[in-house]
């Protein structure tokens, strides 16, 4: 196991640099903690209909998956969490007014987890984001995930309006040169920016029952006046970080990363 060019953080991180980062150890470890078989359940309830094992590198995209079966899960994550099966004709209608196709929408995760995974995924376009390339492109929020192999590259986003799945790759499972590898963010970027010029519209709202809590990412304290950079993450009730920072704080000692700020939430989400 190792990350895409071997380049690692050498430190603890939040989830949202990593996933930022697209880093394959906190994938890794984050898939173990919570349990390879739920992974599997939620990409079922997403409409991944695939087969796959609970093997530790499930997390890094081991079994192969279509570009249409990627944007449908992330659709649910842009429609509140819940699951549309994609479908090419919405409705047709009769001469006598009866409508012959009705796509199924089923509840595949809460609006509380799609919010949150909307929010830590605004990040990979961010300045130290694996999707910075595509953000040049963009005119308003957008969340995105990106997925690098020696034959692949991935770029899957939305905003509400929209969702989009790029595959950069050769049907031969050639390996990609460096320039290749590359592609797929400003391919997405310029689709989805273009998008945003004629669908404009706002961003999501976060649901009522979370709670916003600064937080100093370097630590996953609560964030303090001393704390140089802090970010705004959400969080239900009672799996939020309560201790400040202690890196920074004059009034508490330096002590273990708390594990509110890495795994402990991430359990509550199945």
């Amino acid at each position: 196991m190792h990350d895409y060019a071997d380049v690692y953080a050498g430190r603890p991180l939040t989830l949202r640099e990593a996933i930022a980062r697209s880093d394959n150890v906190y994938a890794v470890h984050t898939n173990l903690a919570i349990g390879p078989q739920h992974v599997i359940d939620m990409a079922h309830r997403l409409g991944i209909a695939d087969e796959m094992k609970p093997y530790p590198s499930l997390a890094l995209g081991v079994f192969p998956i279509s570009p249409v079966e990627m944007a449908g899960a992330y659709a649910a994550l842009a429609n509140g969490g819940l699951r549309v099966t994609p479908h090419a004709v919405a409705e047709i209608d009769t001469p006598d007014g009866r409508t012959t196709v009705d796509a199924p929408i089923t509840r595949a995760l809460s609006p509380d987890v799609a919010f949150q995974m909307s929010d830590l995924m605004q990040s990979v376009l961010g300045d130290s984001g694996t999707g910075y390339g595509a953000r040049p492109y963009l005119h308003a929020p957008a969340a995105a995930k990106t997925g690098t192999t020696d034959t692949d590259a991935w770029m899957v986003g939305y905003t509400p309006n929209l969702v989009c799945a790029v595959w950069v790759g050769y049907d031969s499972n050639r390996p990609l040169s460096v320039q290749e590898s590359h592609m797929a963010a400003p391919i997405w970027g310029k689709f989805m920016g273009t998008a945003q010029v004629h669908m404009p519209g706002g961003w999501f709202a976060a649901p009522a029952d979370l709670k916003a809590v600064r937080i100093d990412p370097l630590s996953g304290g609560v964030a303090t006046p001393e704390c140089r950079i802090a970010e705004t993450d959400y969080f239900r009730p009672g799996t939020e970080p309560t201790e400040p920072c202690p890196l920074h704080s004059s009034a508490t000692p330096q002590k273990a990363v708390p594990k509110s700020g890495l795994f402990g939430w991430l359990r509550k989400l199945f």
